[in-house]
């Protein structure tokens, strides 16, 4: 139940669908991943375009730039597929 306390668990409308099997393995839902691993490139795209910018020069400035923008992008799109998981079905796949 680790995902409720991120506020991900509209992502998965079964509790068990993530959770620890026997082996110990922990199973996380595909949707899950994905807005993990999209919140992680946002992320890493600013703490890059904040790097850039304090190493000075033009090609860094534009490296910024470009980083700012991609994180924005990749926000948008985060919200996008947010909303377009919520209108699925839930499968009950965890993988």
């Amino acid at each position: 139940m680790a995902l409720r306390g991120f506020g991900l668990d509209f992502l998965v409308s079964n509790p068990l669908s993530y959770a620890v099997n026997l082996n110990g393995d922990i199973i996380v839902s595909l949707r899950a991943f994905h807005v993990f691993f999209i919140f992680v490139s946002v992320a890493l795209a600013l703490f890059f375009g904040i790097w850039c910018i304090k190493q000075g020069g033009v090609i860094q400035l534009i490296s910024a730039f470009i980083s700012f923008i991609l994180g924005v992008g990749l926000t948008v799109y985060l919200f996008v597929f947010i909303k377009k998981v919520r209108e699925l079905p839930d499968s009950g796949d965890t993988f």
